[in-house]
């Protein structure tokens, strides 16, 4: 909004209005209020004036006459020490009656005014741009968190009599920071408690019932992503896990994942993309697993979408794993609800403390899991409380592989375990 011209009254002298820029002769404060108490005056005495106090005021020229004023001597310079003009007192006095309004001059006179008499207070105009907030400022981040759990249920384990029951707690938080260029960066903090259940399975490892405890694993999470409607965009994942057995050694427990991948848009009014890119992990046992990227970013109408998990980070969804390969294609249902497929690869690893059946070994685990889901936004806000969700999904996990290596590292038996029902739900609260 534009400065509204106002009278500037600094020290030492009187100022009129930001149209005349200059001191006020003594003669002319003299016209000025002779003028004023004229008006009055000739309200007044004039009874229609009286019944209608919308009505046009006098015009001071006809109640005190041309000769009350010096010739209109037109705009004044900063160091004029002229009279000020006929025309100059008309517009002032209608200026300060709200009569007339101002112009694009009188604006820029008050804006110069004001720098003058201000010169502390910047005057911000509209090609000014406000520095980018920093990364470290909390105010701009988006906070989150979630708790959930999924149930992997009973499946018979290769080659052995034994079934195996998997029940998982999830916790985590996130930070979620838009750009100014559109992108997007998230870092997250994501908790794992799995409790193995395993029934009759005596031969898995050297006649142990319990060839594995509870395990626990913290993941630490960094990603970013471009604005997705370039022609060209990236994103970017990095990871930091740590996963053991209660009493096992956490220094020994930490492994790292990456992915980046590129998605190209060949008509940038059409939204289809292809991405491509590389997905790795490192191992406690064994060398860097390296796995290729492909899929597309595909808005298939207003309500549809169909994106790798890289891009699916936009969203911040429990249980996604945004660092690992997978596709996801979503609906709007409408109501607050939408729904998903999902497809996701995911790799666990584990450092063995030293009770167990091979102490100080590892242990890997992995799954590619199918399911389908709802979301659903109740729509609860309350003091800092900004938006509230709730996710449901059903699956089964299509491929599953357990490993089992010793404390040198050497694989010391592999079992598959067969397909069966997966069941999770999350409960997420943003701020």
């Amino acid at each position: 909004m534009s400065p509204s011209p106002r009278l500037l009254l600094p020290p030492g002298g009187a100022y009129a209005s930001p149209m005349l820029r200059a001191p006020l002769r003594p003669s002319g404060l003299l016209a000025l209020a002779v003028w004023s108490s004229a008006a009055a005056f000739a309200q007044e005495a004039q009874p229609q004036q009286a019944d209608d106090p919308t009505g046009p005021p006098p015009d001071p020229i006809e109640v005190l006459g041309a000769d009350a004023f010096p010739p209109d001597s037109g705009p004044l310079d900063a160091g004029d020490k002229g009279a000020v003009g006929t025309g100059e007192l008309v517009r002032l006095g209608d200026l300060l009656r709200g009569d007339a309004e101002p112009t694009a001059k009188t604006q820029l006179d008050a804006r110069v005014e004001q720098n003058t008499f201000y010169a502390n207070t910047p005057v911000v105009g509209a090609d000014f741009e406000w520095p980018e907030p920093s990364v470290l400022d909390l105010d701009v981040w988006n906070i989150s968190g979630h708790i959930g759990g999924e149930q992997l249920s009973r499946t018979a384990i290769s080659d052995n009599p034994g079934r195996l029951e998997t029940r998982r707690i999830l916790l985590g938080a996130g930070l979620r920071r838009p750009t100014s260029d559109g992108g997007l960066l998230l870092a997250e903090w994501n908790f794992e408690s799995t409790h193995y259940r395993f029934d009759n399975a005596v031969d898995v490892i050297s006649n142990s019932t319990q060839p594995i405890e509870d395990i626990v694993e913290n993941r630490l999470g960094l990603h970013y992503q471009d604005a997705p409607e370039r022609s060209f965009s990236l994103a970017g994942s990095f990871e930091l896990a740590l996963g053991s057995e209660p009493d096992a050694e956490l220094a020994d427990s930490m492994t790292v994942a990456g992915a980046v991948a590129g998605t190209w848009r060949p008509d940038p009014e059409r939204p289809l993309g292809i991405t491509v890119g590389a997905w790795a992990t490192s191992e406690l046992a064994e060398d860097v697993n390296v796995l290729p990227i492909l899929g597309v970013e595909w808005e298939i109408d207003d309500r549809t979408r169909l994106g790798t998990s890289l891009r699916a980070a936009r969203d911040f969804r429990p249980g996604l794993h945004q660092s690992a390969p997978g596709l996801i294609l979503e609906r709007d249902l409408g109501s607050a609800t939408s729904a998903f497929l999902r497809a996701r690869y995911r790799e666990r690893h584990t450092r063995l403390d030293d009770l167990g059946p091979l102490p100080e070994g590892a242990f890997r685990e992995r799954e590619l899991q199918l399911a389908i889901g709802l979301d659903w936004s109740p729509g609860l806000e309350w003091g800092p409380l900004a938006g509230s969700w709730a996710s449901f999904w059903v699956g089964s996990n299509v491929f599953r592989e357990l490993t089992w290596y010793d404390s040198a590292d050497n694989e010391f038996q592999t079992r598959d375990v067969d397909g069966g029902a997966v069941f999770g739900f999350a409960v997420r609260l943003a701020f």
